[in-house]
């Protein structure tokens, strides 16, 4: 791994880019992307609620039994309604993150508009990485995992370096390697740490599969969803915003620029 230039000084913000070691920090990714979720929970929660509406409307509507043409076909609707106002969610959730890192608190107009602006690299990124991983998760389980860790940061990266997605993602297996394993870490334990909850929850509601469809168990997955998809995208953004000081030696204006 390139040591960071000592001839170049980052940008100074409120998180000491600085004092960050040459490789990712499991615990102080966690621990600020943690901090980051408690400032903005209310809004990240919010803007995943609303943008995760159409799809458990969708989910709603659903009637058992009917036609496997019917069947494909709502799979691929669903499937849509996931990539495009999941991927609208996250570019907003991204900027909000990117935001505080620079020390700035932003309200759910501000994210929408600059997701709105970017959102059409996160789905497409989310759209060819979800293809890749899959097919190394059927040929293999580890050849999904990995590839799933060297995409980590694609959408991030794709957001604010508006590469492309070919670009987006070779970038971020770049960026990535050498902390793969930190990577497996961060990204597990909170995965861990959610589905205890999740099947906490479960137990304690009596949620069952007999009855997937109900209007409570429908309710309850999404905003599961929400949850899980605010902690993903707080964490990558933080995990990029790392590697790119380590590797690269700049700092988070630098790195978010773009926005300004």
């Amino acid at each position: 791994m390139d040591d960071v230039n000592s001839s170049e000084t980052p940008d100074q913000d409120p998180h000491s880019d600085q004092s960050l070691p040459a490789v990712l920090n499991i615990g102080s990714v966690l621990q600020r992307s943690v901090q980051i979720l408690g400032r903005n929970a209310l809004p990240f929660l919010l803007i995943a609620l609303v943008w995760s509406a159409p799809t458990v409307a969708l989910q709603a509507s659903y009637l058992p039994g009917e036609e496997p043409f019917f069947r494909a076909a709502f799979l691929l609707l669903s499937i849509t309604f996931d990539l495009i106002f999941g991927g609208l969610a996250t570019a907003m959730i991204v900027y909000g993150t990117f935001s505080d890192l620079r020390g700035r608190r932003v309200g759910p107009g501000e994210c929408l508009t600059r997701g709105v602006m970017t959102f059409g690299g996160a789905v497409g990124v989310a759209v060819v990485s979800a293809l890749v991983i899959t097919l190394g998760l059927i040929v293999l389980i580890l050849p999904g995992v990995i590839l799933s860790l060297m995409f980590a940061v694609a959408i991030p990266i794709a957001l604010v370096e508006r590469t492309g997605i070919t670009k987006s993602l070779k970038r971020s297996v770049f960026l990535t390697s050498g902390n793969l394993i930190r990577l497996f870490a961060i990204i597990f334990l909170p995965a861990l740490v959610a589905l205890a909850v999740d099947l906490l929850l479960a137990f304690v509601f009596g949620f069952s599969s007999d009855d997937p469809l109900s209007s409570l168990s429908l309710v309850y997955d999404g905003l599961t969803f929400c949850l899980v998809l605010s902690i993903e995208a707080v964490i990558a953004t933080v995990a990029y915003h790392d590697l790119r000081v380590a590797k690269e030696g700049i700092g988070i204006n630098e790195i978010v620029a773009v926005f300004d």
